[in-house]
């Protein structure tokens, strides 16, 4: 059974790419390292931005997928576009010299490796997304 939505659902304006939205991430941790895998389809790696506050111990991966603009009447629209910024927390003894950022296929991987180091006098430290292509 289909079912559609209430008639009272707002439709999408052009205000709603100024909001900030999450985008789907995967967070999974081992012993050495953890690993933010995150969903971004379609997007240039120059226009994903990932940077490690090391006095807040915070990741954060944002990013913007700007929408196609043709003249064509769009009867149905699925695909997310628009401005995303998500915030992990990290461990302490994350290792923020050593995190490695990649894009392939429309999928970013950010690796933290966790160790005993101490952090230096670095407050922010941006990582730069390296493409597979």
């Amino acid at each position: 059974m289909i079912r559609r939505p209430p008639r009272s659902t707002p439709k999408p304006s052009s205000a709603a790419s100024d909001v900030y939205k999450r985008q789907a991430t995967d967070v999974a941790e081992t012993h050495e390292a953890m690993t933010f895998t995150t969903d971004a389809p379609g997007m240039d790696p120059s226009d994903i931005d990932v940077f490690v506050d090391v006095t807040r111990h915070a990741l954060t991966i944002q990013g913007e997928r700007n929408e196609e603009i043709t003249d064509e009447t769009v009867h149905k629209r699925e695909r997310r576009f628009g401005k995303f910024s998500n915030v992990f927390a990290l461990p302490s003894h994350a290792v923020v010299d050593d995190i490695t950022a990649s894009y392939d296929k429309g999928v970013l991987k950010v690796i933290v490796p966790k160790g005993k180091t101490e952090n230096g006098p670095q407050r922010v430290k941006r990582i730069a997304v390296a493409s597979a292509t």
